[in-house]
């Protein structure tokens, strides 16, 4: 895969997820770096890729880590901790119990190792419109062999009697909350108002310390191809306030309510 092919995947969403975008920018980097080194055809690969997706914070992150070592070394320890990250959040599940009812959004490969951990009862999945990303969640669960259901996004608040918590992945971890799919926000309010856990879970490379922070807004055409007179948006990405957060699995550890955020 040529650095173009690979940022197109990025931008049209074939390749998702903070984690998953970091890792394969990587792979190509070391790649890359293998073949011709760390000179201005690597500087250009990396800006090309750091601005594929500018909300995700991880592969923002890697690259500074690359700018004050560069090294292959420096490379294979980060894609090292990108792969081993899904296990070691998984390894803090029994911070959360066993048995329970939850409900998720969208697709974290770290928030499906962590709800597998769990051994829940049975998951809630959203579509997660409108590029159903959750359809995939749903996937990896039933083949789990995980009780799974299916549903709409504004369906939540007819199953949150059901659930016991919210278990959610995240892009970006900031002082004013943590960033992932749209979406979230509403569901993670709505599970504290019903007195139910909101946990996320994410690498701590997804702490984001940038001043310029985007929400990354898509082309509308994702929702619909378009209704005369009406202005179509859609926001990718979405802020929940640490007040909604009961906890929060690292690689590192577990984090409960907002104590994370001291990290930022």
């Amino acid at each position: 895969m040529d650095l173009e092919e690979l940022v197109n995947k990025i931008k049209e969403v074939k390749i998702q997820g903070a984690r998953r975008i970091a890792l394969e920018s990587l792979r190509f980097l070391e790649n890359l770096a293998a073949q011709r080194g760390f000179g201005p055809e690597f500087e250009e690969a990396c800006e090309r890729l750091r601005s594929a997706r500018p909300t995700a914070v991880v592969l923002f992150n890697c690259l500074e880590e690359l700018k004050r070592v560069r090294s292959r070394e420096k490379l294979r320890e980060l894609i090292s901790r990108l792969e081993s990250s899904p296990e070691k959040i998984a390894g803090f599940s029994g911070k959360l119990g066993r048995n329970l009812s939850i409900l998720t959004h969208c697709h974290s490969t770290e928030a499906v190792a962590l709800i597998k951990a769990v051994e829940p009862e049975v998951v809630y999945a959203t579509e997660t419109r409108p590029l159903y990303q959750g359809v995939k969640t749903a996937e990896e669960l039933s083949e789990s062999g995980i009780e799974t259901v299916l549903i709409t996004d504004s369906a939540s608040g007819a199953v949150i009697r059901d659930v016991d918590v919210a278990i959610f992945g995240c892009d970006a971890i900031r002082r004013e909350g943590v960033v992932n799919k749209v979406g979230t926000l509403p569901m993670a309010a709505l599970t504290r108002a019903f007195g139910k856990k909101v946990i996320f879970a994410g690498t701590e490379l997804k702490l984001d310390r940038r001043e310029v922070f985007t929400l990354e807004e898509r082309d509308p055409s994702e929702v619909h191809p378009g209704i005369p007179g009406v202005k179509i948006r859609n926001p990718a990405f979405d802020v929940t306030p640490w007040r909604f957060v009961s906890g929060f699995v690292t690689d590192v550890g577990y984090y409960p309510g907002d104590s994370l955020r001291d990290r930022i």
